[in-house]
């Protein structure tokens, strides 16, 4: 009995937070980029993709001597903003010059600063809390960490991504461990870095709520394999998971290009944000693969012969969440 009450009021738990947990993965990050298209006149970009709590990180600010040059093209959006404009830095430019968000110190936002030269070279620096602002050096290093920044996001994206990471859980219960759960996640995989990059790079756009949705009743349907009598002949979920995984796996790379796409990618350099951005979320999912696996093998250990019982518990938590999400991005696609 005590048991069940536990596990009832986990789940009570899990459905009254689930409001919050669904909008777990937003970064607050942003880019500020400052491209040379001339001596001392730069193009400038600011964009920045906060969360329901932070919409925007703060405001871009250039050098007193740099003037902006006709009019801002900005774009607000419930959670950030995207802003294009001129300025004419003179002569001096930007060398020795400090740049900042303005209020990102009261804030948990990153904004990758990158000033690039006339002639292609590059200065970055991560603008946060601890480092507010930065000093543009004469000599600019060729060196970039795009690759680094975005892999960073990556690990940060799945792991914060509380949909993401419970349609991994179900596979895990569903396949178990070995042979068959590895070519059950690398299909996943394959399935999500096609969709993440074609929606990316704006070649496929598909809406945001109905996606999520998608992304849901993934969870939902596995869920409900798990809850299936194994001694019932096997559905086509069951006889070959690696397919439905890449299946669902389109739909779960279009969220990710969901949140890439708010980011944004720095110009010139979009093949490596891409494919970093992408290694960052494999990354994140192994490691919560790796640390999964052996949580449940103790858990089944100590459970023993009502290891099957707590399954199926665990089974109903996953799909009762799982429709609280669908229904409500299905309303939210009709809203």
């Amino acid at each position: 009995m005590k048991t069940k009450t536990l596990i009832t009021a986990t789940i009570t738990l899990i459905l009254l937070l689930a409001p919050r947990l669904v909008m777990a993965h937003q970064l607050e990050f942003g880019i500020f980029e400052l491209r040379e298209a001339e001596p001392g006149i730069f193009n400038v970009l600011f964009r920045y993709s906060g969360s329901e709590h932070a919409p925007v990180a703060g405001e871009p600010t250039l050098p007193a001597h740099c003037k902006a040059l006709g009019m801002i093209t900005d774009n607000m959006t419930s959670n950030g903003m995207s802003a294009r404009w001129k300025a004419d830095c003179g002569e001096q430019g930007l060398e020795g010059s400090e740049i900042t968000v303005a209020g990102i110190a009261q804030t948990h936002a990153q904004v990758l600063l990158r000033v690039i030269s006339a002639g292609g070279q590059v200065h970055e620096a991560m603008l946060d809390a601890k480092h507010p602002a930065e000093t543009i050096g004469g000599e600019m290093s060729e060196a970039s960490s795009v690759g680094l920044q975005y892999g960073s996001l990556g690990v940060e994206h799945i792991l914060t991504g509380i949909d993401h990471l419970l349609f991994v859980l179900a596979l895990v219960l569903l396949v178990g461990s070995g042979r068959k759960l590895l070519g059950t996640i690398t299909a996943f995989t394959v399935g999500h870095s096609i969709t993440l990059a074609l929606s990316a790079l704006d070649i496929v756009r598909v809406a945001s709520a109905p996606t999520e949705a998608l992304i849901a009743l993934s969870i939902l349907l596995v869920g409900a394999e798990l809850l299936r009598d194994p001694d019932a002949p096997k559905t086509l979920t069951q006889r070959y998971p690696g397919l439905i995984s890449a299946t669902f796996g389109l739909f779960h790379g279009l969220g990710f290009a969901g949140a890439l796409r708010e980011i944004g990618l720095p110009q010139g350099e979009i093949p490596t944000a891409l494919f970093s951005f992408n290694v960052g979320v494999e990354l994140g999912q192994l490691l919560f693969v790796g640390a999964l696996i052996p949580v449940l093998a103790l858990a089944r250990h100590f459970a023993g012969e009502r290891a099957p019982v707590i399954t199926r518990w665990g089974a109903f938590a996953l799909g009762s969440v799982a429709s609280f999400w669908f229904w409500e991005r299905i309303a939210a696609t009709f809203a």
